[in-house]
């Protein structure tokens, strides 16, 4: 599952930095990671937890949080749970912290954390919402300030964030002994980068830019490895990216799509091998995106909604298929949206919802009919919503 950032601003506005870093001496508790059998992780990626990107784990509740209704207003800390089996949306306690484009991540005990994310500046602050009870309670603080990060769950049950807030720093999230662990820096500032975990239990990283929104993307990609701790550099992608989107597919490549190189919108995309550590193209989108999603159905193809044109936010979506390597148009959204989070449900169907300053109504894509439809309302409407399906 990849756990990364859907953070793409349309206005550009430069992210405020917390200045100071806690400093933290190298430990690792974590195990090193297990083999596809064993993994925590679904397939996925901006992310089967529903950071926007991504994939899907499957569950019938998903809690939904954060977001802002424009870069000139603040973020809030309501959160609410999308419940499959009635499509309805109700409000749950809100965060300690109100939060835009931060990571929401579901951790195996049915809890999830959220990390980071915009204020008036970059937080350091993270917190563990509690479904049993219904209340968000405050971790210890992070050893950074993360914004337009990367959030990425283990296979041993610990989360990786990486990036964001032009800063290298990186760290771990032990769920056992609820702490903060410093790890090795990435070797290279990813700010609305992507990071999908592998069958192998390696994190890619891939993109990014060093200076937000319309700075310098690179096309460099990095692999994490738990049981080091270390960042290790990986091929690079054919163009540079931020705020593109990575998808774990069925046969372990990983589709790159989309994104911005601070003067130019992407249409095309890109397959990592994992076991080459190359990066190849593949058919185009049918639309420029950045800011998009991509999620992985369950037929193995991968559906890219929404998103900026560079022109203007689009409602359009589109299926790739993997076994052709193209990309199809499918049916529209009610509602253009940039930034919002996508969730894979234990139906096959897929949950969206944010990325509009002025709608607050989610939408849910049946394949079966390959139309989206009514998914209830999340309130206050806005952009850099996170969402994630709580493991059961």
């Amino acid at each position: 599952m990849s756990c990364t950032p859907r953070g793409f601003r349309p206005e550009h506005k430069p992210a405020k930095r917390k200045i100071g870093i806690a400093a933290l001496s190298f430990v690792l508790l974590l195990s090193p990671a297990c083999g596809p059998g064993n993994r925590l992780f679904d397939s996925g990626a901006h992310s089967g937890i529903g950071l926007g990107a991504g994939g899907g784990s499957s569950n019938s509740v998903v809690l939904i949080s954060g977001g802002e209704p424009n870069s000139s207003q603040p973020p809030t800390a309501s959160a609410a749970l999308y419940n499959v089996s009635s499509n309805g949306i109700s409000m749950t306690g809100s965060m300690n912290t109100p939060r835009a484009y931060f990571t929401l991540t579901p951790l195996s005990d049915g809890t999830a954390l959220a990390a980071g994310g915009n204020t008036t500046f970059a937080e350091q602050t993270a917190e563990i919402f509690s479904p049993s009870l219904g209340t968000f309670q405050a971790t210890a603080a992070m050893a950074c300030s993360h914004y337009e990060h990367t959030a990425t769950l283990l296979s041993n049950g610990g989360v990786l964030v990486a990036g964001g807030s032009s800063s290298e720093c990186a760290e771990l999230y032990d769920p056992t002994s609820k702490l903060w662990l410093a790890v090795g820096n990435t070797n290279a500032i990813r700010f609305g980068a992507t990071a999908t975990a592998l069958p192998s239990g390696l994190v890619l990283l891939t993109g990014g830019s060093n200076a937000g929104s319309g700075g310098t993307s690179t096309n460099s990609a990095e692999l994490f490895d738990p049981s080091t701790g270390l960042f290790t550099p990986t091929g690079n992608m054919q163009a540079a990216r931020a705020f593109h989107t990575a998808t774990l597919l069925s046969d372990g490549e990983v589709l790159i799509a989309g994104g911005e190189n601070g003067s130019q919108v992407f249409s095309s995309a890109e397959l990592y091998n994992p076991s080459t550590g190359t990066f190849t193209a593949t058919g185009s989108m049918t639309s420029a995106r950045v800011g998009q999603t991509a999620t992985i159905l369950q037929s193995g193809s991968v559906l890219i909604a929404g998103g900026d044109t560079a022109s203007a936010a689009t409602n359009s979506a589109e299926l790739y298929n993997p076994t052709g390597g193209t990309f199809a148009s499918t049916g529209s959204m009610s509602v253009a949206r940039v930034s919002a989070a996508a969730v894979l449900l234990s139906d096959g169907s897929v949950l969206i919802v944010g990325g509009n300053s002025t709608s607050s109504e989610a939408e849910v894509f049946k394949p079966s009919t390959f139309q989206f439809s009514s998914g209830g309302n999340f309130s206050p409407a806005g952009l850099g919503v996170a969402a994630a399906a709580l493991q059961q």
